[in-house]
């Protein structure tokens, strides 16, 4: 792959579609962002968006494993995922992909993971890794091969939305799901949803992450009840 690039998430409120912008146009990917940016919700739909495409994908949540090493982690995943007894690297290489999601957990030391994933990288098509820490800022004494690696890597950050893009966001959801309605009724609605978000966003009920936000979006399609009036979920927010 390329050289790394910096990216922000855009406007779009498909986590879909970015998924499968992530899926067909790079092999190597590392997504970053902060706790309840949506990192895991977007790595189950790469997973999904992969199994479409007739790849068998594995997940790794590397924050639930300890005391595994990365190839035992991504074999024992593959048998537990799809209920084969197949050693999974094994495989033809285009049929592979490894999704890691909190990397950044995982007890390592950097230059392990950096042999790790150089090994990996010629046995498996994609690598996608979802991290909460930039991967070159983890504590070791030796990092040189994990920066050489990560530099190969198309590197993303998920970022919250200020006022003006949760605007922007708004209207081309408004846009999409209600084409055919009056410019003055569409502007009601655009108006009234603004004020339903903010109402949560302000009571801290929802991350100000454009995937949390499209969901809040989609309830406001789905229902005319006042989504603020919602019960909140076992950890103070509407999205659990």
């Amino acid at each position: 792959t390329g050289h790394s690039t910096k990216k922000t998430s855009s406007a779009c409120s498909d986590i879909h579609f970015i998924s499968l912008i992530l899926v067909y146009f790079s092999d190597s990917i590392i997504v970053y962002g902060d706790t309840m940016s949506g990192k895991t919700m977007l790595a189950k739909q790469v997973v999904l968006s992969l199994s479409r495409q007739g790849v068998l994908p594995v997940y790794i949540d590397c924050s639930s494993e300890k005391g595994h090493s990365i190839i035992q982690l991504i074999d024992r995943a593959y048998k537990e995922q799809y209920g084969q007894q197949d050693e999974y690297l094994n495989l033809p290489p285009s049929k592979l992909a490894v999704v890691f999601d909190n990397i950044h957990e995982l007890k390592l030391p950097r230059k392990t993971v950096g042999e790790i994933l150089k090994e990996l990288d010629r046995r498996i098509d994609k690598i996608i890794i979802f991290s909460g820490e930039q991967l070159s800022m983890l504590q070791s004494t030796d990092s040189a091969l994990l920066e050489e690696i990560v530099d190969a890597y198309d590197c993303y950050d998920i970022m919250p939305f200020n006022h003006l893009q949760r605007l922007q966001m708004i209207g081309k959801w408004a846009d999409y799901h209600y084409s055919s309605i009056q410019e003055q009724e569409r502007d009601a609605l655009i108006a009234d949803s603004e004020r339903k978000l903010e109402a949560l966003l302000g009571r801290s009920l929802v991350p100000k992450y454009p995937f949390y936000i499209g969901l809040m979006l989609q309830a406001i399609a789905m229902t005319k009840e006042n989504v603020s009036q919602r019960q909140v979920g076992t950890y103070g927010g509407l999205y659990d």
